[in-house]
């Protein structure tokens, strides 16, 4: 699989801090480092705003100190990940 990915370009999409919730049949995501959080608690995300980054996803993985790349990146597709 190819893959657009620069080592060292930090995505959420990569990040093996993402953390996975079900909720009815959509896929949610939320960073366990509080990046997406706000000051009223905890943020989730649809799959589709890590895939394609909304602009609180964007700024959150902007020069982010906690990214750790995911062990397992070549699996990780549009449909989610391992």
């Amino acid at each position: 699989m190819a893959l657009k990915f620069r080592l060292g370009e930090k995505e959420c999409r990569f990040c093996a801090l993402l953390e996975f919730s079900m909720w009815g049949n959509k896929k949610y995501f939320r960073c366990t480092k509080g990046r997406f959080d706000d000051a009223w608690g905890t943020q989730f995300f649809t799959w589709q705003g890590i895939w394609r980054p909304n602009k609180k996803v964007a700024l959150a993985q902007k020069d982010c100190p906690y990214f750790n790349m995911h062990r397992q990146i070549k699996l990780i597709s549009r449909r989610g990940r391992p």
